[in-house]
């Protein structure tokens, strides 16, 4: 009986301990263990904002804002109590409040100035910790005031094992929650200025040519650079430098109705068939390097530049085309009329052969009355002697 009693008794006192050891374990999170019951006195630390707690970023803010502490509390403030007393100083903590906001505006680009015209003025108010079972309960108010009168606090509690996590906590999460207070969020906004909504440097309100892509270079009125005044933007323009008055493409590009290369505004022979051979006038054409001086048959070499004339014809089988010859001026006008209707016919000749019917082809002598270059120069002479292909219209 009495074993039985004692072994009892020794199961409650070892429970009895382990009750104490856990329930005041929690003091280590804290403190070191101290054994008499001064007080202490507590000093917050600054815990910044995190992210997305405050503001967002479309939030247009003004430019500088003056911070000022108005606790005039500067004597300790109790806490609370647990096995010592603790306490505060109001200011203090007001200090680390003001801190945690200025980092945050700063990050905001806003500039903390004395003499801004938006002033805070924040105050803690309260403070209060109470121990629970290993977790420290803190409860703060913020009162914040604004220049133009109005006035809100905002108390916050948070829980930690920690007491400075649990503190400073809610010194951050009282300034963040602030901003929930849609005066105060009025009062910091900016004012509402000129908008330059593509960023082109230019008021939309003066804007003639809104949506402009960011980065492209704009004129006063907010419109691209159009250069070559061609109705093509330069970002755009696949072709700069085209002369004022000329009718361009969705590309800034001359117009080349008959696709040969050749744009209208330059296209002496306009109507040209894709595909065709052109020289720089638009001209169909098939020089003078195919036939040997005063000779009118064709080079074997140049048939495949013949070959490509029966492609052409044949692509276009209602196409037909007159043939015409050209000389230099050297010799009598009647000899190179001859030569000139010789070499239109050789080439006529050629093209008969390959399968192209005659009824589509006719001939045309000009001598060297339709020059295009000089006769004073060789190059100018060997430009002149030449055959071109013209288009039979309707």
């Amino acid at each position: 009986m009495l074993r039985s009693s004692f072994i009892r008794l020794c199961k409650i006192w070892i429970l009895f301990i382990l009750i104490i050891n856990f329930g005041c374990s929690y003091r280590y999170y804290f403190e070191p263990i101290i054994h008499d019951r001064a007080g202490r006195f507590y000093t917050p630390k600054e815990i910044p904002i995190k992210p997305g707690m405050f503001l967002k970023p479309e939030f247009n803010i003004v430019d500088e804002v003056a911070l000022v502490n108005t606790q005039t509390d500067i004597f300790q403030y109790p806490l609370g109590e647990y096995t010592h007393t603790w306490t505060g100083n109001l200011r203090l903590w007001t200090d680390t409040a003001i801190g945690v906001l200025k980092t945050a505006l700063e990050k905001k680009d806003v500039t903390i100035r004395e003499d801004a015209k938006k002033m805070l003025m924040l105050a803690v108010t309260h403070a209060k910790l109470f121990w629970g079972f290993r977790v420290v309960e803190c409860t703060l108010t913020l009162q914040v005031a604004t220049r133009d009168g109005h006035i809100a606090n905002f108390e916050v509690t948070t829980k930690s094992k920690d007491l400075h996590d649990s503190c400073d906590s809610a010194v951050t999460k009282a300034v963040a929650k602030m901003f929930d207070d849609d005066k105060i969020r009025k009062y910091l906004r900016a004012p509402e200025g000129p908008k330059d909504t593509d960023c082109d440097g230019v008021y939309d309100d003066k804007d003639e040519c809104p949506g402009t892509p960011r980065g492209v270079e704009v004129d006063e009125k907010g419109c691209p650079l159009d250069s070559d005044g061609d109705g093509v933007p330069d970002y755009l323009d696949k072709c700069p430098g085209t002369p004022k008055g000329v009718k361009v493409d969705d590309k800034g590009c001359p117009l080349d109705s008959d696709g040969d290369g050749a744009p209208d505004y330059l296209d002496q022979c306009p109507g040209t068939p894709k595909g065709a051979i052109v020289d720089e006038r638009g001209c169909w054409i098939i020089d003078g390097a195919f036939f040997d001086f005063d000779k009118y048959l064709v080079k074997q070499k140049y048939y495949p530049v013949l070959n490509n004339v029966v492609s052409v014809l044949e692509k276009n089988p209602d196409l037909e085309i007159e043939i015409h010859g050209h000389t230099d001026n050297f010799g009598t006008l009647e000899y190179n009329q001859l030569l000139s209707e010789s070499r239109a016919n050789a080439v006529l000749r050629y093209l008969i052969r390959r399968g192209i019917e005659s009824n589509r082809l006719s001939i045309e002598g000009f001598s060297f009355t339709k020059p295009i270059a000089t006769n004073e120069t060789e190059e100018g002479r060997a430009l002149n002697r030449r055959v071109e292909l013209v288009p039979i219209r309707d």
